[in-house]
Order: structure tokens, then sequence, then C-alpha cells
């Protein structure tokens, strides 16, 4: 390995430790609920749905911005309820991953505006379902995050808060419950 790449790779691996990362695969790790996605992605494509055509779209900004500022709260309070320290290196994963979804929403985006000025709108349409598919999936993953918090702050187990929040999302999609 030459100088340069050897130098590179120590960067990239002190960058991810800055973070409190592993690497790569423990950021993604980080920033999707593996065990919910079948859930969120199919709630996410039928909310994003009624987001474009109904015109809701400020509403679940509005509403994003608040879902990132309670998952922050609840999960400071949920820090100091189980009596962990405030470390910079974990408040800042928590901004490290804002701007990570905050950089899709726009890469997304500017592709939309890029085939609304081209006049494909079937293309511009399919982007700007997306952004809002990508959206509400974070939300999602927020929420979840907001719940965990909440049940480590009330001091009750998080296994059947949860479970009872995706048998309801479950029957409402009419697949099976989770036993």
């Amino acid at each position: 390995m030459t100088k340069v790449k050897l130098i590179f790779s120590e960067y990239i691996a002190h960058f991810f430790d800055t973070f409190g990362f592993k690497d790569s695969s423990d950021l993604l790790a980080s920033l999707f609920t593996y065990k919910f996605i079948p859930i969120t992605i199919t709630f996410s494509a039928v909310s994003a749905f009624i987001i474009k055509y109904t015109g809701l779209e400020w509403v679940t900004i509005a509403a994003f911005a608040s879902l990132l500022i309670m998952e922050l709260g609840t999960g400071l309070i949920a820090a100091r309820t189980k009596g962990t320290t405030i470390e910079s290196k974990k408040l800042s994963r928590f901004f490290l991953k804002v701007a990570v979804w905050m950089n899709v929403f726009f890469v997304v985006k500017t592709l939309e505006w890029h085939y609304i000025s081209k006049d494909s709108d079937t293309i511009a349409l399919v982007y700007s379902f997306l952004h809002s598919l990508i959206l509400v999936y974070v939300s999602f993953e927020y929420l979840i995050s907001v719940i965990e918090n909440i049940t480590v702050i009330s001091g009750k187990s998080t296994n059947p808060l949860i479970k009872v929040m995706t048998n309801m999302l479950k029957n409402l999609l009419g697949t099976d419950k989770i036993k």
C-alpha cells in the first residue's frame, strides 16, 4: 500500500471513530432499523402518495423538524435517566445522521427540479414521490427512536411497546402479527 493510501485510510478511520462508528457499514447500520424496513417502506410509500396528492408537504416538513427536536431531546433525557454521560461523540452522531439525510433529500429534490426544467414531468414525478417516500421513511425511523427513548425514560421495557406499534402497523397493512 502506498503512503498516500495509508494516510487516507487512517484519515477515514479517524473520521468514523470521531463519530463513534467503526466503519461505513456501522454508519449504515445506524441509519436503518433493518427489522422494521418492510413495514416502514410500505407505510412510507402509501404516506408519500397521500402527501404528494393532498399537498401536505409543508406539514410533513414541520412534523419532521419537530420529530428531530423530540428525538434529540428524548435521547438526552434517556441518557440522563440511564446515568450515561452525554458525550460530544454521541451527540455529533445525531447531527452527522441528520446531515446525511438532508443531503439525500437535497440530491433527490435537485434531480426532480432538473427533470421539471427539461419538461420530463413523468421522471420529475418519480423523484418527487421518491423524495416524499424517503422523508416519511426517515420520519418513522426517528419516531421509533423517540418511542424507544420514552420507554427508557418511563422505565418500561421497549419490547412490548414496539411489538404493539408493529402489530398496529401490520394490522393496518393486513400482514401477520409479531408474537
